[in-house]
């Protein structure tokens, strides 16, 4: 299971709530502003500045939300 720790960047990654807990979306991967509600997104731990990537596939299917389930919420709001 390999998993990375990267650093949050407000243009690169967009922090989101799910269920009151703190995550990040990847902007890389699509215009998450233009998805539709039920468009499923893998969404990743954040704590402390730092994100959890986590590569495998089978971990990135347990993190899949659909995107009406997220809240957006500011940059520098922290966990």
């Amino acid at each position: 299971m390999a998993a990375f720790i990267i650093d949050f960047d407000p243009c690169k990654h967009q922090k989101v709530r799910h269920n009151d807990q703190l995550y990040v979306v990847f902007l890389d991967d699509f215009d998450f502003f233009r998805l539709p509600p039920d468009a499923e997104i893998v969404i990743h731990f954040i704590s402390k500045g730092k994100i959890i990537f986590h590569e495998e596939e089978s971990i990135q299917q347990l993190y899949t939300v659909r995107k009406r389930e997220l809240i957006i919420v500011e940059p520098h709001t922290e966990d």
